[in-house]
């Protein structure tokens, strides 16, 4: 694996750090549908953060690789909570609705894992002037999706 571009592996690393912090955040109110429901955000979010932190304290083509499968494991469960719902509780599968909070965890996900494939790729670098940029938005979405 060739060296990473630095600004790309800080902004995928931002990315996952934004929707760990909503998936923490919002652990508390799915668990009022059902307990299983808010360990799985909270698991989701720590994962997430954990990723965040793992990309740039122990970059490698493993941490990169298993980053992008959680972050498309993380949309993988939104689809299903959306479509078919979750297996466990009063409400067990009754599709949920997708809230504003929801979409903005969806986009900073997906592009976390652009993000990790941009890495194991590694023809794709940006200007530094992207990461202040992402730090803003990141800030911006997840907070506004935590007041919803």
């Amino acid at each position: 694996m060739s060296a990473p571009d630095r600004t790309l592996t800080r902004v995928a690393a931002v990315l996952s750090a934004g929707a760990g912090l909503v998936h923490v955040g919002l652990a508390g109110e799915h668990a009022e549908h059902h307990w299983t429901m808010g360990v799985a955000f909270l698991l989701a979010g720590v994962a997430q953060l954990g990723w965040s932190a793992a990309l740039l304290l122990r970059y490698g083509r493993r941490v990169v690789g298993a980053g992008a499968l959680l972050q498309l494991a993380c949309v993988a469960a939104l689809v299903a909570t959306a479509t078919v719902g979750w297996p466990v509780g009063p409400e067990a599968w009754q599709p949920e609705q997708v809230s504003t909070s929801a979409l903005v965890c969806l986009a900073l996900e997906l592009s976390a894992a652009a993000g990790a494939r941009s890495l194991l790729i590694g023809r794709v670098r940006l200007p530094s002037a992207v990461l202040p940029l992402a730090l803003v938005a990141v800030v911006a979405s997840s907070s506004g999706a935590l007041a919803a």
